[in-house]
C-alpha cells in the first residue's frame, strides 16, 4: 500500500518557497551580515591589509594598545602606560572629532571582537597576549601584576 500525505502537508511544505518568504529571507541575511552575525559565513577572500596589519602589531609589538582619541578610558589608559615610562605601539582608530584615521575601524573592531571577545576600547596587549581594557589595567597596574607583565616582556 502506498503512503499518502495529507493535502494540507504537502501544502505546508511547499509555503516556504513563495516570492516573498524568499524576499525577507535574502534581506535578513543581509542585514545579520551587516551586523556580522554572519560575516564569517559570508566573507570571501583574504582578510583587509589593515587587519594584517593590525594582527602584525598584536604579535609582534611589546606593547600594542587600541584606542579612539576621543574616549576618556582610552586616554586613562594612555596616562597608566606613560607614567610607567612604558614604549608603546598605537593605533589609533578615529581623532577627537570622531573622524576616522583608518581605513575601516568597524572592521578593527570587528577583529577586536573576534580575537579578545570585545569590540571596545582600549585593547590592551602585552607581548601578543591579550590584557584588557581600561579597568583591568588600572587594577593591574594598582596590584603591581601590570608592571611584572611589562618587565618580563622587556617593556620596562
Amino acid at each position: 500500500m502506498a503512503h499518502v500525505e495529507p493535502a494540507a502537508l504537502t501544502a505546508r511544505r511547499r509555503s516556504w518557497r513563495s516570492p516573498h518568504q524568499l524576499f525577507f529571507l535574502v534581506i535578513g541575511a543581509f542585514l545579520l551580515s551587516r551586523r556580522g552575525v554572519l560575516a564569517p559565513v559570508l566573507s570571501v577572500g583574504q582578510e583587509s591589509q589593515l587587519l594584517q596589519e593590525v594582527e602584525q602589531k598584536v604579535k609582534g609589538s611589546k606593547v600594542f594598545l587600541v584606542s579612539k582619541a576621543y574616549c576618556p578610558f582610552c586616554q586613562k589608559a594612555k596616562e597608566v602606560l606613560s607614567s610607567l615610562g612604558v614604549a608603546f605601539d598605537l593605533l589609533e582608530l578615529v581623532d577627537v572629532n570622531k573622524q576616522p584615521l583608518v581605513d575601516d575601524p568597524e572592521a578593527v573592531l570587528d577583529y577586536m571582537q573576534r580575537i579578545t571577545g570585545a569590540r571596545t576600547v582600549p585593547r590592551l596587549f602585552i607581548a601578543g597576549k591579550f590584557i584588557g581594557g581600561c579597568d583591568d589595567m588600572i587594577h593591574m597596574a594598582q596590584s603591581g601584576e601590570l608592571q611584572k607583565r611589562l618587565k618580563d616582556a622587556g617593556a620596562i
